[in-house]
């Protein structure tokens, strides 16, 4: 299962083709900050294999950019029933069953602001409903809840007996305000547990924003005290320089949960090789082929013998071909090396921020690679699109025209399961 803080839903199609790889192998992906105003959502095709649940961004004002949306994209076929049970501005939250398991997975979203703390009671209303009508589900909450809490919610070591959970929690953010103060009550009083800071790959907790404002961790996840032997491990993740907020990862095992459907195997297909040659070939070999002749009483038969000898026919002068049925990455072909070595050097000083957080210029060097590699991505990008509008303004060649719209074959927007 996966959190993360979007800053906008374009970030997905500026992703790598390692971020996507990695994006696509959970099974569970919560997005807040999408700034999506429409219900009618284009996804790229990594996605496709998704259901999933959507929550407009409100527009304030009449020009600018919407604020907030909530989105839950969850693999398709590996819930026997999925329900929305919470769908606001500000919390999304849908209720998971499995063969075995019930879940109850939300994705938060609270605006930054003392005058917008009044969030924190609307939630806690929704969580103490979910409380207690869903207290035998195994409930995560996870997102930006734009507070700072230290190193609050240390507990006592019983609780995380059997467990990869530490019960001290530690934390390199090590503020603490009044909204961290009351989401860690409402949070406690409910019985759940913050995974941030106690895990084996994040203790002590690491920053899960780093921008021009500063540094500090607010995108947390909270899960019930039953979920807890699910949890094998979480990490907040250095994900994608097109954020200034990074992934919130959370790893689970269980031997229930492995009688799931969750292949993701490619099979090889079978396509036709067009040739001129092939099909002058193929024409010759059928016309020098013995001719089936058709028993009406024996039809279905007849039909697979024609089936059959037409098939050996192909395979014989090479027109049928095997290919792997992977997904290709065609929705960055302007991912050049220039782009590659622009992020090598924007996670090299990303490593070294962290190794020396004191220092205000590794911080400094750090955002300006990241700017840096925004703009050579946009500018990669254009001169992509800009050499398409030459290669369709030049062209005088049939196949050359077509393969180049054929690019351009935008797929309809996936289905908002969420009934308005």
């Amino acid at each position: 299962i996966s959190f993360w803080n979007l800053s906008g839903f374009t970030t997905i199609y500026n992703l790598t083709s390692d971020e996507i790889e990695f994006l696509s192998n959970m099974h569970v992906i919560c997005f807040c900050e999408t700034w999506l105003a429409s219900d009618s959502v284009n996804v790229p095709y990594f996605l496709k294999n998704y259901d999933m649940y959507h929550v407009k961004a409100t527009r304030v004002f009449q020009k600018g950019r919407p604020s907030g949306g909530l989105s839950i994209f969850c693999k398709a076929g590996l819930f026997s029933e999925v329900k929305t049970l919470v769908c606001k501005n500000f919390f999304l939250c849908l209720n998971l069953k499995t063969k075995y398991d019930s879940f109850v997975i939300g994705i938060v979203y609270l605006k930054p602001g003392a005058n917008n703390d009044f969030y924190v009671e609307l939630l806690q209303e929704e969580l103490n409903n979910l409380n207690s009508l869903f207290s035998d589900c195994h409930i995560v909450i996870g997102g930006d809840f734009n507070c700072r809490i230290g190193a609050l919610n240390s507990l006592e070591n019983e609780i995380f007996v059997g467990t990869n959970l530490k019960s001290k929690r530690t934390s390199v953010d090590e503020v603490v305000n009044n909204r961290g103060i009351r989401i860690v009550e409402t949070m406690e009083n409910l019985g759940m547990i913050l995974c941030n800071g106690r895990s084996p790959s994040d203790s002590p907790s690491k920053f899960s924003y780093i921008g021009v404002l500063g540094c500090s961790l607010v995108d947390h996840v909270w899960v019930s005290s039953s979920f807890l032997p699910y949890i094998s491990d979480f990490e907040i993740v250095k994900f994608s320089n097109f954020s200034d907020h990074n992934l919130l990862q959370l790893s689970l095992y269980s031997e229930k949960t492995r009688h799931c459907n969750l292949s993701n195997k490619k099979e090889n297909v079978v396509v036709l090789n067009r040739n001129s040659d092939l099909l002058n070939k193929f024409t010759e070999q059928i016309g020098q082929s013995k001719t089936y002749y058709c028993i009406m009483s024996k039809t279905n038969e007849d039909h697979e013998k024609f089936l059959t000898r037409i098939k050996e026919i192909m395979c014989n002068i090479g027109m049928l071909k095997t290919k792997n049925n992977k997904i290709e990455n065609r929705n960055k072909p302007w991912f050049d090396s220039t782009c590659f070595e622009a992020k090598k050097e924007a996670a090299l000083l990303y490593k070294k921020f962290i190794k020396n957080r004191s220092c205000v210029n590794a911080l400094g060097d750090y955002l300006a690679s990241k700017k840096n590699y925004k703009n050579i991505i946009k500018n990669s990008k254009n001169q992509y699109l800009n050499n398409i509008t030459a290669t369709l303004r030049n062209t005088k060649n049939a196949q050359e025209f077509w393969t180049v719209v054929r690019k351009y074959n935008f797929k309809p927007p996936i289905k908002n399961n969420i009934s308005l």
